[in-house]
């Protein structure tokens, strides 16, 4: 027969938490901290705290299966859904086609925005310049048309709701119309004709293959209609910067040299935007 003694200390076994039920990590030293409020420690797995600073467990050994996960997280944090997978919310995204239309978005606001302040910077020494006249108040008119369109189109894409690929067609038919406005104003062999590369890397990045290539197309026509008859000696160049001193050939190679930047910008654009969603999708998946 045994005696028990009533005044000695009842040991009580706490049960493991699911964290440490779910795996082998963990030993009793941790499990009697918790227990004790004076030494209780924050209630981080001991993988996590003996591993190198700014490394964590896992990928460096072995993929993480459902129970090694189980022992490395707590429960409380593994059991919560997560928000991504909650739908569309103002910090995220369930599928990749909201995510790239949100980039669309934040992209467009802030091109507009930079483009209607280079506009009126352009536009304001305008009247220090010299010139053909109808050519300086052409792009003067350009000028002041691109900065109320962009300012108003960023009023009107004010949130990723309100955004509309038509709108951006509209600033686009505008943007490309005034840019070559200043082409025909500075000339078509003067530095002017780098501003197009600009906006057509911008458009280049927007979701819609044909849209962006509609515009890509528009400007290398626009480029060589408007290059040519002043190459081929068929118009007086109007331009502040003109090739009088270069022969036809030496003329065409410049706008050819042009026309191939054109191509290359449009190019890196669109394999950048595939390249994004590519790496989207690796995310997502892993």
């Amino acid at each position: 027969m045994v005696a028990h003694d009533d005044d000695a200390p009842t040991r009580v076994e706490l049960p493991r938490s699911a964290a440490l039920r779910g795996g082998d990590i963990g030993a009793s030293d941790d499990r009697a901290e918790e227990s004790d409020p004076n030494t209780q420690r924050e209630s981080v797995p001991r993988a996590l705290r003996s591993a190198p600073s700014g490394q964590l467990p896992g990928p460096e050994s072995e993929p993480a299966s459902v129970g090694t996960l189980g022992s490395v997280f707590p429960s409380s944090l593994s059991s919560q859904p997560s928000p991504v997978l909650l739908g569309r919310t103002k910090a995220s995204f369930a599928t990749l086609n909201a995510a790239m239309d949100h980039q669309d978005a934040m992209r467009t606001r802030s091109f507009l925005r930079i483009a209607g302040v280079v506009a009126l910077l352009l536009l304001l020494p305008v009247p220090l310049l010299g010139g053909t006249p109808w050519a300086k108040n052409l792009f003067a008119i350009g000028m002041a048309s691109t900065a109320v369109v962009c300012f108003v189109l960023d009023r009107l894409l004010r949130d990723d709701a309100s955004y509309r690929f038509g709108y951006l067609m509209a600033g686009a038919v505008i943007c490309v119309s005034s840019a070559y406005s200043g082409i025909l104003f500075f000339g078509v062999y003067s530095p002017a004709p780098v501003v197009i590369p600009f906006g057509l890397y911008f458009f280049g990045l927007s979701g819609s293959f044909r849209g962006t290539l509609l515009i890509y197309a528009c400007c290398a026509l626009a480029y060589a209609g408007l290059a040519a008859p002043f190459a081929l000696g068929w118009l007086d160049d109007p331009g502040l910067v003109t090739a009088r001193g270069l022969s036809v050939m030496e003329r065409l190679l410049v706008v050819s040299g042009v026309q191939t930047v054109f191509l290359a910008t449009y190019a890196v654009a669109r394999f950048s935007r595939r390249a994004t969603q590519r790496a989207l999708q690796m995310h997502d998946l892993a």
